[in-house]
């Protein structure tokens, strides 16, 4: 471990049948082995797999810096909301008693002034992932009813309503009418998000992107062009605790 510049999480997997190095957007590196796997071996792969790492998590310090840690840190002290018009403050419990196999859980405190209480480790994975399960339920909360009523002001018939956290989708509609929105359109502007919406319900009635689409799209969202663009950069501003990209060795 002396010899190694990085200090990886060992996790044993037990259906994993290798060792896998994988460096996350927030900087976490872990090397998962399988049951009984030698650590000694493990550590001797990662270090040799060294100098990649450190490209990696230059990139990745690279591609963050100049953003605000209270938002874009392992441990996000602020969740702005933008498509619901929220700021939500978190606090940690545990950090410094607790280890990296504390299980971590989420519980809403003075819901009023809108704070979370995240018991946790050192480690910040398993709060990261309690974070993403509670946005998506505040993703269901706000959307689906937004999706419905703009159904039904424009004559859309929307059967089921799911959410997802996708890498490189806002959204996506069905054959059999059903509507999946990404729960990051929590975190972009209420124009964006009800941009995405309007989107996916054009499906409906053109479920490609043909000049009917566009021209049917139009009557709902007439800027749509400058919206996509908008989107676009949207997803390369989100904090990494929901975006979570993995690179695998």
């Amino acid at each position: 471990m002396s010899s190694l510049t990085f200090d990886p999480a060992i996790i044993e997997n037990p259906r994993s049948r290798r060792v896998r190095l994988k460096v996350l957007d927030s900087g976490r590196v872990e090397l998962v082995i399988p049951p009984g796997y030698p650590r000694d071996q493990a550590l001797a792969f990662a270090a040799s797999k060294a100098d990649w790492v450190q490209r990696c998590l230059e990139k990745t310090r690279d591609s963050r810096r100049g953003r605000d840690p209270a938002i874009d840190g392992p441990f996000p002290e602020i969740i702005r909301l933008a498509a619901a018009g929220e700021t939500w403050t978190v606090e940690y419990a545990g950090q410094t008693s607790g280890t990296a196999s504390t299980p971590a859980r989420v519980s809403l405190r003075k819901e009023g002034n809108r704070q979370l209480l995240v018991t946790t480790g050192t480690d910040p994975a398993p709060a990261h992932g309690m974070l993403r399960r509670w946005l998506h339920g505040r993703a269901r909360g706000l959307l689906e009813p937004w999706t419905r009523e703009l159904a039904r002001e424009h004559g859309f018939q929307v059967g089921r309503i799911t959410f997802r956290n996708q890498k490189s989708r806002w959204g996506s509609c069905s054959s059999k009418g059903n509507v999946s929105l990404n729960i990051r359109l929590m975190l972009v502007a209420p124009e964006l998000a009800a941009y995405v919406i309007a989107h996916e319900l054009t499906h409906l009635d053109h479920p490609d992107h043909s000049a009917r689409f566009w021209k049917a799209l139009a009557t709902i969202e007439s800027d749509y062009r400058a919206r996509e663009r908008a989107l676009r950069s949207a997803g390369h501003s989100l904090p990494a605790w929901v975006t979570e990209s993995t690179r695998i060795r």
